[in-house]
């Protein structure tokens, strides 16, 4: 808000901690409940009195503890010659059970007062001179968690006098009245918990007469206007107001009048669509009109460039209100604006600026005003030098407001977010003094620094509120200087702050233009331009020379710049205006320095500089050759298994060597050691070896020997013949004698039935199996050695291998009735595995014809005959055994009767 004596504002602490109940999306909906009627407290913690204020340093009895307020329905009814009829339900909760508790009311009878429906006593306290006024109420029951307290209240409103002599609050007009309440006037026409740390939503209805002398009336408040309700006999509507997002009760605001209504849809940078209401006193100049229609033009180019500089808009709706009053004020309501008057060009800027600072981000403590109203000083001026409306930076202006006011003036004898004085609230200390801090701030730490701190703090704290010292750490911790005595200057002590030096930096020289060479001397001059408003001094500059100590040496420094490790320090003389301060220092470059960057870098080691065009240079040394670098030779005799060694020859000490070995000019893969031995796959190649002398930041360098004979094999010996031992018949075990073999050799097995290999037979041993029967046995062992030619050796041949003796087998047993066409059925005993039977009967000792299964039956020329039954066991590998059933005999064949 701005004002003609200049006016109101603070800064924030805490982020609201309760989340709007009623949500953005449902703006024609009907009022959204919030949360669920809290009833008398459980047995748990013991009731508390809520306190009678929130401990604010400026207004140490306005605001109340033990609660934390989740959202205003206020329903006022307005009667011409301004007398209200209205109740307030305001939705809170409590995070321990409270037995009383109080809200901030200034005039107005108190007519009933329900905490969670239920009847509640209340006691009013009223001082002017202490500004404390309280409404304090003791429920039926203590409370706890979410709770709805509804106040009816009537009467004529107090216009709040602030100790400046202003007036706020509910103030009556000619045509009805406008109720603005910064800082304390919210009290005056609805109960609350007066301070902007309790942020809440609201739903605003305010019931008046539809047209006053025959001219319609409206009544604008704050967010979006839902609906107007016209009564059963149309005297009378009802304008329907909700604000959806968090705001402070100094920023709500009610005005009554005969106006005429502007209405338009803003697109945001954001591709956000918002509405505008606006709210025009008809009874103003044509002059004042038409400065006031200009400006309001003006509304969705400063919201699109705030936009740009600050973040999203953190509003719902956006307007002006002009009302004919004699405030002399502005004041930044929450969405639109309040306005005296006319609305000028600056004013808006100023008023819009708000909606970021001091609406968004809100005062934690009254005597952090600063942060609304130095943003609300500084942003006309950078807006209006961004469109080209001026030409005046916004740092020269205020550096002209520093400039013209003497040490000893009283606009330096308060500091600005220390003062103690409710009448200061709204003067030099909080706008111009505001405004200057941050100009000064900017041009400390430059433009991107600058807008990412007034970014980030309404993304941090948005919704909120926060204070000075956060504002402080926030811009230590973006950029990443220490502010502490910025701050405690500008901020926190009474006198005039210096104001800050401005300087480009700037680096040259150091052969960048060009490679070096070995042992030259480098030149580096370091400028220091002064581009403030005040001769520089205290000025520190930085040279980081990490990289070129690396490879070159320092010389002596001149007594303007120190050294700590590898950091240079330059202290700036004292430089006028415009006028640039020079050092230089030298270094030598090492003889042995070779392909290397020879890196310096400059910077700002004090506020207020920047780097110019050149903050770092970059030398660069051309690489050496490796010297010297000999011819290596090969030591050995090139044969497969005899290892042959690389004489590298003299190389320099610091020269690492690096070997690779080739056969017939092939490099051969993994052999990179400085010896090498030839395996079976070189036989009758030659053999070289090329040693690459390397050193950093030289040109490495490779020599190749001469070439050896060719690779000739070696022979793998003894080899004996292998001998068998063991019987060749089936299920014996044969074991192989492998015969003495040199030290280190590997041998592996082959064992062979009839010169055929056995599938899996590899071992020391074979077990016969019955499929090897008849057949000759040899085993060939291979003998291996790492780079020798393997051989491989034969046994002699077993005899064929014997079959084994199939064992006992059971007799086979015939059973049935031996009688003619009657079965008979041999019975062959326990089944033995692996074997396989067959069948022959006998008639009188000769085989039957066909007679092989185990079954016969009896045929007529077996009657009187003696039968058996002949069983063949049978296997593999084994002698098969015959088993004879004992004989049975046939029944002979009846003769006949004569």
């Amino acid at each position: 808000m701005t004002m003609t004596a200049q006016r109101r504002h603070r800064e924030m602490t805490r982020v609201k901690r309760g989340i709007a109940a009623v949500a953005a999306a449902a703006l024609s909906c009907s009022v959204v409940s919030v949360g669920a009627v809290a009833h008398a407290a459980d047995p748990g913690p013991p009731p508390v009195v809520g306190a009678q204020t929130t401990g604010d340093s400026i207004f140490p009895n306005v605001g109340n503890g033990g609660y934390d307020v989740q959202h205003y329905d206020l329903d006022i009814s307005y009667d011409v010659g301004n007398t209200i009829t209205a109740s307030a339900k305001i939705t809170a909760k409590a995070d321990q059970p409270l037995s009383e508790f109080s809200l901030d009311f200034e005039g107005l009878d108190v007519d009933s007062v329900l905490v969670d429906g239920q009847a509640a006593t209340s006691t009013r306290v009223s001082d002017v001179d202490s500004t404390k006024h309280k409404l304090i109420i003791t429920p039926a029951s203590p409370v706890a968690g979410v709770f709805t307290t509804v106040v009816a209240y009537s009467g004529t409103p107090t216009t709040h006098i602030d100790p400046d002599g202003t007036e706020e609050g509910w103030v009556e007009t000619d045509d009805g009245a406008s109720a603005v309440n910064e800082p304390v006037g919210a009290m005056t026409w609805y109960p609350s918990n007066n301070v902007p740390t309790d942020k809440a939503t609201f739903d605003i209805s305010v019931d008046i007469p539809s047209t006053l002398q025959g001219d319609p009336m409206a009544a604008a408040s704050n967010g979006v206007l839902l609906s107007k309700e016209l009564s059963p006999d149309e005297t009378r509507t009802t304008w329907n107001w909700r604000q959806t997002q968090q705001m402070a009760t100094y920023l709500s605001m009610v005005s009554i009048g005969k106006y005429d209504i502007y209405e338009s849809d803003i697109v945001l940078s954001s591709g956000r669509s918002i509405h505008e209401w606006s709210f025009i006193d008809p009874e103003i100049t044509p002059a004042q009109l038409a400065t006031t229609q200009t400006n309001r033009a003006l509304i969705p180019q400063i919201l699109k460039w705030m936009e740009s500089r600050y973040g999203p808009y953190p509003g719902v709706s956006a307007g002006v209100v002009v009302d004919v009053t004699d405030l002399g004020y502005a004041l930044e309501t929450q969405d639109r604006s309040y306005f005296e008057n006319r609305v000028t060009r600056n004013t808006l800027i100023h008023e819009i600026a708000h909606q970021w600072f001091g609406n968004n981000v809100s005062p934690t403590d009254w005597r952090d005003i600063w942060l609304n109203e130095g943003p609300g000083d500084y942003m006309p001026r950078n807006f209006n030098f961004d469109t080209g409306a001026s030409t005046l930076l916004p740092e020269a202006t205020y550096f002209g407001f520093w400039n013209s006011i003497d040490a000893d003036e009283p606009e330096w004898t308060v500091p600005m977010a220390r003062y103690t004085d409710q009448a200061d609230m709204f003067g030099f200390i909080s706008y111009t003094r505001g405004g200057m801090t941050l100009a000064t701030l900017r041009s400390n730490l430059g433009d991107d620094t600058f807008f990412t701190i007034m970014r980030t703090w309404n993304e941090r704290y948005g919704g909120g509120d926060a204070t000075t010292e956060q504002f402080a750490a926030l811009a230590e911790e973006i950029s990443g200087q220490d502010l502490s005595t910025f701050f405690t200057d500008w901020a926190y002590t009474p006198g005039k702050p210096a104001w800050p030096s401005k300087w480009t930096l700037g680096l040259q020289g150091g052969g960048a233009a060009a490679n070096v060479v070995p042992g030259e001397t480098l030149t580096y001059e370091l400028t220091a331009k002064n581009t403030g408003r005040v001769p520089t001094a205290g000025a520190l500059a930085s040279v980081d020379v990490s990289d070129l100590v690396d490879d070159a040496t320092l010389a002596d420094l001149p007594a303007e710049i120190s050294r700590s490790g590898n950091i240079l320090t330059w202290a700036v003389p004292q430089t006028a205006l415009a006028a640039t301060a020079r050092a230089s220092f030298t270094a030598k470059v090492a003889a042995d320095a070779s392909d290397v960057s020879l890196a310096v870098s400059t910077s700002a080691a004090s506020l207020g500089g920047f780097c110019g065009t050149t903050c770092s240079v970059t030398s660069s040394v051309s690489p050496q050759q490796v010297t010297p670098a000999p011819t290596p030779t090969i030591q050995g005799k090139a044969m497969v298994g005899s290892t042959l060694v690389a004489v590298s020859g003299a190389w320099a000490a610091d020269v690492s060597l690096a070997y690779q070995w080739a056969m017939n000019g092939v490099d051969v893969a993994g052999a990179t050691g400085a010896t090498f031995t030839p395996g079976p796959s070189h036989v009758g190649q030659v053999v070289t070896v090329t040693v690459t002398g390397s050193r950093p930041h030289w040109l490495s360098v490779a020599v190749t020997s001469a070439a050896t004979a060719k690779v000739v094999p070696a022979q793998l010996s003894p080899a004996p013949t292998p001998v068998i031992n063991g019987t060749a018949k089936v299920g014996a075990t044969l074991t192989v004698l492998p015969g003495t073999w040199g030290a280190g050799v590997t041998l592996a097995y082959t064992w062979a039935a009839d010169g055929v290999p056995i599938a899996g037979a590899t071992g020391k041993t074979l077990t016969l199996a019955p499929e090897q029967a008849g057949e000759a046995i040899t085993v060939s062992v291979l003998g291996s050695e790492s780079m020798w030619e393997s051989v491989t050796v034969t046994s002699a041949a077993t005899a064929p291998v014997a079959a084994a003796g199939l064992g006992k087998v059971p007799r086979p047993l015939i059973k049935g009735t031996p009688k003619l066409d009657r079965t008979l059925r041999a019975a062959r005993g326990p089944w033995l595995p692996g074997m396989t039977l067959s069948y022959q009967w006998f008639r009188d000792g000769k085989a039957i014809r066909d007679a092989t299964s185990a079954k016969y039956t009896v045929a007529k020329r077996d009657q009187g005959a003696k039968l058996v039954v002949k069983l063949t066991w049978a296997k593999v590998g084994y002698t098969s055994k015959v088993k004879t059933s004992k004989a049975v005999r046939v029944k002979p064949k009846k003769k006949l009767k004569k």
